[in-house]
């Protein structure tokens, strides 16, 4: 099972500056804010719990979307704990 952190790594490979989450049973969702309201863009990085696996998001909720736990903003420490691990 994946950790939150592992989760985040994981999506910052793929979409840098994430700057929230939105955690289900089986997976996590992260996005940046300022694309709420947008057309296009990145959209979700969706990483599944049980594999680390990236779902597309119209598949995670046509096929795995489960009870939604919380929703949180990624945190400055978050960011600043990555940067750490990475040297």
């Amino acid at each position: 099972m994946l950790t939150y952190e592992q989760a985040y790594e994981a999506a910052l490979r793929q979409m840098p500056n994430i700057d929230a989450c939105a955690e289900y049973e089986n997976a996590y969702m992260f996005k940046r804010k300022a694309e709420n309201h947008s057309i296009g863009g990145h959209g979700f990085i969706i990483i599944m719990k049980d594999s680390g696996k990236t779902v597309p998001q119209t598949e995670f909720f046509e096929k795995y979307a489960t009870e939604l736990i919380r929703e949180f903003d990624v945190t400055a420490e978050d960011r600043k704990s990555k940067k750490t691990r990475k040297k």
